[in-house]
């Protein structure tokens, strides 16, 4: 491996939070394991941060990740809400929607019949 492909897997590895030798210690367990598994390049603290949670859970990343896939499979459609960070929250489209229905309910309160 030449100089400038090592720098460019380093900074591959780097933009994942993944050291060079972990990046290529993963790559080539990956390889060896053949189409039994495959190598994800995981950000670093979101690896950490999952592994933490999914722990309490009694999990680990790699049955968290086969769990979703199943899902993506069984489902046909990734199993959760995804959208953009512009996209009005569902959370509160609902809460506007309750906010609407209280605001009517207190005007017909306040509707005196002579």
């Amino acid at each position: 491996m030449d100089e400038s492909m090592k720098k460019e897997a380093a900074e591959m590895f780097a933009a994942h939070g993944t050291s060079f030798s972990e990046g290529v210690r993963q790559c080539i367990a990956a390889r060896l394991a053949g189409n039994e598994d495959s190598a994800i390049l995981l950000d670093g603290k979101t690896k950490k941060e999952a592994e933490t949670v999914l722990a309490d859970m009694g999990l680990d990343v790699k049955t968290a990740v086969n769990i979703f896939l199943k899902e993506v499979i069984r489902t046909g459609c990734i199993p959760f809400a995804v959208q953009s960070g512009k996209a009005p929250s569902t959370y509160a489209l609902v809460s506007l929607e309750q906010e609407s229905e209280t605001a009517a309910q207190d005007q017909s309160a306040n509707i005196s019949i002579y």
